[in-house]
């Protein structure tokens, strides 16, 4: 039987919402700015430095200064991107295991939920100022610091603060070892010491002790928050203020799962934007496939590797016979991505735009200055065309952004 997607696109999403009651959900954050920056910025640099030849191409010509072909460049990196996200999409609904979910045959299809991040990120917060206002004793002159643990939340509050990591894989895929600090990121032990240091400054600013807000994409389980709360203590970050809840954009957690996220044996409140009780969903991110990817050890230098160079069975849970297809189809959809950019803009798309550069050309034994197209024409696969399933759009007026 083929399956069928059905993509919705919500804003924040930040109401109850009903989850399908068939098929498999994926809920994704809006992820083309942040997924393409870095492409972004590399495309922008190289049209400037070689304008003659731009202006050759149909997608800069008439292009009078800087800010229009910066304007152009992001419409037309978001439509590609948009393309390769529908079609892997796609592919995902026709490959993934659907056994590993319990899903009957019957009604084996991929709900699509998107959901506006910048808005998200905005709700989480606003959830937090809700809740704090709400407990006895508030006193609203109380000073406040929010630590986000999710790199795709943007400052929407002050004082802000960060603990940057992520769980370290190895270069297959196939193994999780600990945590580790996000590529480009100080050590974590660092990290937690600078925000221990904000605390201690505010409090020392204000006179009064800090309220903590902890701000996080989706909890499910309990293990990692206890891992972050306990570092912090250790580096008595608590000494100066007080956890007050962990706000987040999804919670599926069981309520023995949110008891033991703990604190000097109390339960830390948790509010979340979106909530829901199945096993039939997956916070997604199918932009980890190439434009961004999974946290390794790249000499002795920890860097991102895109799921399609490694283990797409285990992290994208694949049917074990039709992971050859599967990976084809990515690569051919990732293929069609540069030639498009190449083919409006003149230029040659090389490895070292794309965020994981270094693991790639790693695994790939690629230099980095070599065309995108003949690293993904190079790998082991053998390109076939499956034909595509249909995809119901719905509430477009909040398309990702």
């Amino acid at each position: 039987m083929q399956s069928k997607s059905k993509l919705a696109f919500n804003g924040a999403a930040s109401d109850a919402i009903l989850m399908p009651s068939e098929g498999l959900t994926f809920l994704i954050r809006t992820d083309a700015r942040f997924a393409t920056d870095g492409f972004r910025k590399n495309l922008l640099a190289t049209i400037q430095q070689n304008s003659s030849a731009a202006a050759f191409n149909p997608r800069a010509a008439g292009l009078i200064n800087g800010s229009d072909v910066e304007c152009a460049i992001k419409q037309s990196v978001h439509e590609a991107y948009e393309e390769w996200g529908h079609t892997v999409l796609d592919s995902i609904s026709r490959h993934v295991n659907y056994d590993l979910y319990g899903i009957d045959e019957t009604v084996r299809r991929l709900n699509v939920n998107f959901h506006n991040a910048y808005v998200l990120a905005e709700k989480i917060a606003d959830n937090a100022d809700t809740f704090l206002k709400q407990q006895p004793g508030y006193n609203p002159n109380a000073p406040v610091i929010y630590v986000s643990l999710d790199e795709m939340f943007h400052q929407c509050r002050s004082t802000w603060g960060e603990i940057a990591f992520s769980r370290l894989f190895s270069l297959k895929g196939d193994q999780q070892f600990g945590y580790t600090a996000r590529p480009g990121k100080p050590p974590i032990e660092d990290q937690v010491e600078a925000f221990a240091q904000q605390v201690r400054d505010l409090r020392d600013l204000t006179g009064q002790d800090v309220k903590i807000i902890v701000l996080e994409d989706n909890v499910r389980h309990a293990k990692m928050l206890n891992w972050v709360i306990d570092l912090m203590d250790k580096h008595n970050v608590f000494d100066h203020g007080q956890l007050a809840c962990i706000s987040t954009c999804f919670c599926s957690a069981s309520q023995q799962e949110r008891e033991a996220i703990v604190h000097q044996e109390q339960s830390i409140p948790l509010v979340a934007a979106v909530e829901f009780q199945s096993k039939n969903f997956e916070v997604s991110t199918p932009r980890d496939l190439l434009f961004d990817g999974y946290v390794v050890e790249v000499d002795g230098e920890t860097t991102r590797l895109p799921g399609l160079f490694m283990d797409v069975e285990k992290l994208f849970k694949v049917c074990p016979e039709k992971v050859e297809s599967f990976s084809e189809e990515i690569r051919g959809a990732s293929l069609r991505f540069c030639e498009r950019i190449e083919a409006e803009w003149g230029v040659a798309v090389p490895l070292s735009w794309f965020s994981g550069a270094k693991a790639i050309a790693s695994v790939t034994g690629k230099q980095l200055d070599t065309r995108m197209t003949d690293v993904l024409s190079d790998l082991d696969l053998q390109l076939n065309k499956v034909p595509g399933v249909v995809m119901q759009q719905n509430d477009l007026k909040n398309k990702p952004a």
